[in-house]
């Protein structure tokens, strides 16, 4: 039996996984996803026998449908090279109550630098004592209560199976796109607010794909 997890990862056809196929002929084949695209996950051609089975959550867990069932989940914008950024950032200011880590995904290159320094005019603004970290390379410091609210910018990181401390997590503030891919933006921010004990998080994503 062969288990390939993550599967929706190069299950196109042409690609590794939809390609090795007839070669497990013999073998029970389980594939695990928990983005899947169904519009891939059709290999009968490939090989029959082929079905699909939904797990059900697991008590207490804390679902994408939790949180959007809670209106939990808002749309993001564009907070970085936007005319309407700073007014974008300002909308997150009544859901910042506790000392929390705010995490927020930006684009790259100098507009990550951009965007800090518009979070940076909005808070000083809005004579709010905040902290910002740009690009940390060890997130631990996420497991101790912050003094005060605490923003960190991050760019392609916090993706697939990576999982984050939910205790002090107030905002999870994806990075805004025209054309946003569901699997991506559910692998994405959103995902990692998922699990246990994270009822409280806030998320700026795109409800429309969840």
């Amino acid at each position: 039996m062969v288990f390939i997890d993550e599967c929706h990862i190069a299950f196109k056809p042409g690609q590794a996984i939809f390609e090795i196929l007839p070669l497990l002929s013999h073998a029970r084949v389980v594939f695990v996803s928990a983005t899947p695209d169904m519009k891939f996950f059709k290999p009968d051609g490939v090989r029959p026998g082929f079905a699909i089975r939904v797990m059900k959550d697991p008590p207490g867990y804390v679902s994408l449908d939790y949180f959007k069932d809670h209106h939990q989940i808002l749309q993001c914008k564009n907070i970085s090279d936007s005319p309407d950024a700073l007014d974008n950032i300002q909308e997150i200011i009544p859901f910042l109550k506790t000392p929390a880590y705010h995490i927020i995904r930006t684009p790259k290159d100098l507009l990550h630098l951009l965007t800090i320094s518009n979070f940076r005019k909005v808070f000083k603004s809005e004579s709010i004592d905040a902290d910002f970290i740009s690009l940390p390379t060890d997130l631990n410091f996420l497991s101790v209560k912050p003094l005060r609210h605490t923003f960190v910018f991050i760019k392609d990181t916090l993706r697939c199976a990576i999982t984050i401390p939910k205790p002090f997590i107030g905002i999870l503030y994806e990075r805004y796109s025209k054309h946003p891919n569901r699997s991506s933006i559910i692998q994405g921010l959103a995902g990692r607010a998922t699990g246990f004990g994270s009822e409280h998080i806030m998320i700026f994503s795109f409800p429309d794909l969840f």
